[in-house]
């Protein structure tokens, strides 16, 4: 289990609206993906 900690509140509803494109918020979650392996 994880717990998600916004850096700037209402960042993460702004990724997953629905009328954001679906290829800009597949690269965004993959570069927080790659972000948090990188660090661990």
């Amino acid at each position: 289990d994880y717990e998600v900690c916004e850096s700037y509140p209402g960042a993460l509803e702004e990724v997953f609206r629905l009328s954001r494109d679906e290829t800009t918020k597949l690269n965004l979650m993959a570069r927080v993906l790659e972000a948090t392996w990188l660090e661990s």
